[in-house]
């Protein structure tokens, strides 16, 4: 329901709505991935401005500084799973390649606007809508959105004067023929509407050690992930 309702709104929202122009939207996905290109670019939030790259979603995006570096955060966000930060996925023919499998991290924290303080989620809900979903990073596909990275439980604590301890997202997707041949972007939304979600660095990246040793990668050979807790974390559950 979370994603047919994500599509529906990007499906509704202008060109104009977003500022930008129809050529800049979305990008394919070509044959070749040689070089090394990101596919998500100023993924530390480093570039000049800061925000570069980066576009609002029925929200606003705020750079704030800590521990001499650049984070990004979506705030005013109007809407649970439709409000957040996205960017197009890199036009460059070294991005994805076709059966590829890739890993997404993401490092966040929350902020309840209400208080300003440190909010705390529940990375063991998989609903959108509860009051204590964590924020999910979710892959367009031409007009299908697929969540494909979560929060990593347990949450770790943390005060509101830990400006250097962040939680996990993470996940992994593999490409598909359908990605080849579509628009493609990422988004990251999910976290209650009067919760900031605040980014730490945010990156997608080709797995190249062997890929059935990563959680998440899935052969066919063992449907469970994470079946043994072998990531010493519950990821997945």
């Amino acid at each position: 329901l979370g994603a047919a309702v994500v599509t529906l709104f990007f499906l509704a929202m202008s060109n104009d709505d977003r500022g930008i122009s129809s050529s800049s939207l979305f990008t394919s996905v070509t044959d070749n991935a040689d070089s090394e290109e990101p596919c998500i670019l100023n993924g530390d939030f480093s570039a000049n401005p800061p925000e570069s790259h980066w576009f609002s979603v029925q929200s606003d995006l705020e750079v704030i500084p800590k521990s001499g570096r650049n984070t990004l955060s979506a705030t005013n966000r109007m809407d649970q799973m439709l409000s957040g930060m996205w960017q197009n996925i890199h036009p460059s023919d070294s991005c994805l390649e076709k059966g590829q499998w890739y890993e997404v991290r993401a490092k966040y924290d929350l902020i309840d606007q209400d208080t300003e303080r440190k909010f705390r989620c529940d990375p063991t809900i998989i609903w959108n809508n509860n009051e204590e979903s964590c924020p999910a990073i979710s892959i367009r596909v031409g007009s299908h959105v697929q969540e494909v990275a979560w929060s990593v439980g347990p949450h770790r604590k943390t005060n509101d004067d830990d400006a250097d301890v962040w939680n996990t997202l993470y996940g992994t997707f593999q490409v598909t023929k359908e990605m080849k041949a579509a628009p493609l972007s990422v988004f990251v939304a999910r976290a209650p509407a009067h919760v900031d979600i605040v980014l730490d660095t945010i990156s997608l990246k080709p797995i190249t050690d062997d890929a059935s040793n990563v959680v998440g990668v899935n052969d066919c050979s063992s449907l469970i992930l994470n079946g043994d807790g072998e990531t010493g974390d519950h990821r997945y559950w």
